[in-house]
């Protein structure tokens, strides 16, 4: 089987497209500094995760083992995350949070849902609450991008958390939608039945409103590296603060921002050499974007590394001689790559 690109990008998805060298606003250092920057990263991910679409032909070195690399992967994330086919798997797990008034613990696939733009709770949308009516947490854990991080840590100002979360992305995200032209990759569920994996499945965030999962090339994870890049701009808005954050709202935004990205990966719905490649892009662009970089790239890095779960698997699970394993511990050396 020879794997074809993904396509042309939908229409409805031009409008988003910056142009492949277009800085983001927070960006310090001119457009040509970007490119070169950019162009360095994109460099890596062809030789060691993907090759890059060039017409008519696959280029970078990462073309000559990609079939058997990415069947190597496909078969491990059945066996890691995909429950045997028929199940949710590990979307069917509770992550490391709290469980809310109602007492109805949150699974990783309501989570998904909620990140994939989703309202879980749509009549409150319609219907403004009275003395009677008041919002489930449904609603109130999925009316914007970031509520959900209410199921996380209930103590904080939500409304306050989604500010901060989200307009540290818009300002910080690279041109996501071109990069994902430019590599072309195909979604999972598109290659895995022609390499011949058993038992792979993918989730849908379904509900009452169409939802966008995976309509356009995989590479790299929007998710991932939004989740990242949003936990990172919480951060700094506590630091400048001047306020001493206590432990455990710590690890709660850790942990939250690499769910975003894992989650994706549990739902078969991203590679997981996607999220080394939103991982890897995060931690070289985060000392250009933040006033306390250092700070921020050590918590980044605490994150990524010690939160984690795939993270932890490639490290565990892919062949030691794998490229895009050692793409990812070249970039993040304090691994422990032992494990």
């Amino acid at each position: 089987m020879k794997l074809v690109p993904f396509g042309a990008l939908h229409q409805d998805y031009q409008a988003s497209l910056a142009g492949l060298f277009t800085p983001m606003k927070r960006w310090p250092s001119g457009e040509q500094a970007y490119r070169t920057f950019l162009q360095t990263w994109l460099d890596d991910v062809a030789s060691n995760i993907w090759p890059t679409w060039q017409g008519r032909q696959w280029g970078g070195a990462a073309a000559a083992k990609m079939e058997a690399a990415t069947k190597a992967e496909l078969d491990l994330a059945v066996e890691l995350y995909h429950g045997g086919g028929n199940e949710l798997g590990a979307l069917e797990e509770v992550p490391k949070t709290p469980v809310p008034a109602d007492g109805k613990p949150r699974t990783h696939e309501w989570h998904y849902k909620i990140e994939d733009a989703l309202v879980l709770d749509a009549k409150f949308l319609f219907i403004p609450p009275s003395g009677e009516q008041t919002p489930t947490f449904d609603f109130e854990a999925s009316k914007n991008i970031g509520s959900n991080y209410l199921a996380y840590d209930p103590r904080y100002d939500i409304t306050r958390f989604e500010t901060l979360f989200w307009d540290g992305v818009q300002t910080r995200q690279p041109s996501i939608w071109d990069i994902k032209q430019h590599f072309q990759r195909p979604r999972p569920w598109m290659t895995a039945t022609g390499l011949g994996v058993d038992g792979f499945r993918w989730i849908v965030a379904g509900g009452p409103f169409v939802t966008h999962t995976g309509i356009h090339p995989s590479l790299l994870s929007g998710h991932c590296i939004q989740g990242i890049l949003g936990g990172c701009s919480f951060y700094q808005a506590l630091l400048d603060e001047g306020i001493a954050i206590d432990d455990e709202r710590l690890r709660v935004i850790r942990q939250y921002m690499v769910d975003w990205g894992d989650r994706r990966v549990f739902a078969g719905v991203h590679y997981m050499t996607d999220n080394i490649a939103s991982w890897t892009l995060a931690r070289r662009l985060i000392p250009h974007l933040f006033q306390n970089s250092q700070q921020v790239e050590e918590f980044a890095v605490q994150a990524i590394t010690g939160h984690s779960r795939v993270f932890a698997d490639i490290v565990k699970h892919f062949d030691a001689g794998s490229a895009a394993r050692r793409m990812l511990l070249d970039d993040f050396p304090e691994a422990d790559a032992t494990t």
